[in-house]
């Protein structure tokens, strides 16, 4: 790879987990997405809330931008025209108890959930220690999806999560890259609450994977309907446009974060 992955990684409190602390890490999230052009890699800012117990996973930035658009909004009585930037749209439910991971996937006004089982990943514990910020980190590697990944965890930090499907070490997972440096997550800042859960979202359809394309096939038949309208309640003054018509044609990309 002919590009650096730059990790801003602040300086953080040490902080011990348990069931009535909630962490917030923020993670950057890269990814070549076509390997005919690995300069071409995407970034984003993802979010971890999670306890010993449960986590979500979720874009930052996503959360971010209606935030700013809705303040914005909130002395503009009129309609918005805004271009909805290119983020992770889908959360991440994972619950350590349960051993099951709930998708949540947004369309327009309604919010699906799609239950599965929470996949273990075989860790292999490395004998290697480094320094990241002021946390002593411990190193692992494991096979998830088709990739091998190297993992440096914080035992310092007693929860069992790691930024997207990767959980199961014996500490917050701080680092991870892909053994072809085309996926990694990188621990931004880390900071504590004090919420008592991680509740899942309210109003939540649960259908399987099979109905959800389904119902998502059938707003995308109805180009002028789906793209016309709001895409949730934070935004419910902000027309979303969009260029995406039936005759379109969507780009393709040959790398998925999970290759089976």
């Amino acid at each position: 790879m002919k590009y650096t992955t730059l990790i801003c990684l602040l300086f953080f409190t040490i902080i011990t987990s348990n069931a009535q602390n909630v962490l917030i890490a923020k993670y950057n999230f890269l990814h070549v997405r076509d390997t005919t052009q690995p300069e071409n890699y995407t970034t984003e800012e993802m979010l971890l809330i999670t306890n010993t117990n449960k986590s979500i996973y979720k874009s930052f930035t996503l959360d971010a931008y209606l935030n700013e658009q809705s303040d914005l909004n909130a002395n503009n009585n009129s309609k918005r025209v805004v271009k909805i930037p290119k983020v992770t749209t889908e959360q991440l439910f994972l619950n350590h108890n349960t051993k099951e991971i709930v998708t949540i996937k947004p369309l327009m006004e309604d919010t699906f959930g799609i239950k599965s089982p929470l996949q273990s990943i075989n860790w292999q514990l490395i004998d290697s220690t480094k320094q990241i910020g002021n946390l002593n980190c411990k190193k692992a590697i494991g096979e998830f999806k088709g990739r091998i990944y190297t993992c440096w965890y914080s035992p310092e930090i007693a929860v069992r999560s790691g930024p997207w499907k990767l959980h199961g070490l014996p500490g917050l997972i701080i680092q991870a890259n892909d053994e072809k440096n085309q996926v990694s997550f990188s621990l931004i800042s880390l900071k504590q609450t004090n919420d008592k859960d991680i509740l899942l979202p309210k109003n939540l359809t649960y259908v399987t994977e099979a109905r959800y394309a389904e119902i998502k096939e059938s707003f995308l038949s109805n180009a002028s309907g789906f793209f016309g309208g709001v895409t949730n309640t934070k935004e419910k003054n902000i027309q979303v446009q969009s260029k995406s018509n039936k005759s379109s044609s969507k780009k393709k990309f040959n790398n998925p974060l999970e290759l089976y």
